[in-house]
């Protein structure tokens, strides 16, 4: 199991792109035009777009796809699971790819299904009807994605105190999803994951090992073949637990990791849930974005959610609402 280098190059006005994405989640009250997504994206020299949700049909109230030149910008398409069946049909399939991909294929580098597996109502038969019409009709440039919690992958009992040696992929059909992905693409699986630390703060762990705070202590070790691991990051214990878990299933080969990150502002019943921590998060993860984790090497893809608050987004979870992060983030 390989992990994704992080996707560097010129950003805008020549100066150095940086060395993450940023996703634009468009469920909010004041939504941007297009053309001025684009600019905050280059005033922050930010080369790597997600873009969330992407429009299904001409009636959706969200915005089209921002004006990009090649070469100026990746853009990531993301699909609400929840807005999926449609595509199960093939002909629908390939009318919204015709309608919202084909003209824009030079700029997009993944079209990304999520969240699968968490929904209530899943549909494994629907998912892998779409999931394969889009891979039928997709331009071989752009590659196929799904988006998942840690928890979707490792279960809702894990905890960032769970050694990383220890995990598994449960429950069992996150285990099918991995393998029928595997299937049907030829390159490596594409797995965008959403690690959030500031969740593992109400399973026991403190601010500082969540917060990425360099002089947090260590609070948990591991062994693998006789090598020793300290962790005091749990965003470090969260991605290799992921990695760890992906290696023992065998026949899975290859998979791309990007994670998706951020920490939430609100709501204000939550104390840790503040601009004061966000801000010390992003101040902590940017510097940290293309280093090794105490068990793997290799960098992998990061995305921060959100561009702006999302108070419009339908979700249990009201920290989703407040991810905004544009204001923590360096200019130029």
């Amino acid at each position: 199991m390989a992990t994704s280098a992080t996707a560097g190059g010129p950003g805008a006005h020549g100066k150095p792109a940086r060395a993450y994405g940023l996703c634009y989640g468009t469920k909010t009250s004041q939504p941007l035009r297009p053309g001025e997504v684009v600019e905050k994206y280059k005033g922050h020299g930010i080369t790597k777009m997600g873009l969330s949700p992407t429009p299904l049909t001409k009636n959706d109230n969200v915005i089209p796809i921002p004006p990009i030149v090649p070469g100026e910008m990746k853009i990531v398409l993301c699909i609400d699971y929840n807005d999926l069946s449609p595509l199960a049909n093939d002909a629908s399939a390939s009318n919204w790819i015709n309608t919202y991909v084909a003209s824009n294929a030079s700029v997009i580098s993944h079209v990304c299904v999520g969240d699968v597996i968490g929904s209530v109502d899943f549909s494994l038969h629907d998912f892998k009807d779409a999931m394969s019409n889009l891979k039928n009709s997709l331009p071989d440039t752009i590659k196929l994605s799904v988006l998942v919690n840690e928890s979707m992958l490792l279960g809702h009992a894990y905890t960032a105190l769970d050694p990383p040696s220890t995990c598994i992929i449960e429950p069992s059909r996150s285990k099918d999803i991995l393998l029928f992905l595997s299937k049907l693409t030829r390159y490596p699986i594409q797995l965008f994951v959403r690690i959030m630390p500031y969740f593992m703060i109400s399973k026991g762990l403190a601010v500082e090992n969540c917060i990425l705070r360099d002089t947090a202590q260590t609070y948990m070790k591991d062994m693998v073949n006789g090598v020793n691991y300290s962790y005091s990051q749990a965003f470090d214990a969260m991605l290799d637990s992921i990695c760890c878990a992906l290696k023992k299933v065998d026949e899975l080969g290859e998979v791309d990791i990007h994670v998706v990150t951020g920490w939430p502002t609100g709501p204000f019943s939550a104390p840790d849930a503040s601009e004061q921590r966000a801000r010390e998060y992003f101040s902590n993860l940017l510097p940290r974005i293309g280093k090794p984790t105490p068990m793997h090497n290799n960098p992998v893809d990061v995305f921060i959610y959100s561009l702006v608050d999302e108070e419009n987004l339908e979700t249990n979870v009201k920290e989703f609402k407040h991810l905004g992060a544009e204001k923590y983030l360096p200019c130029g």
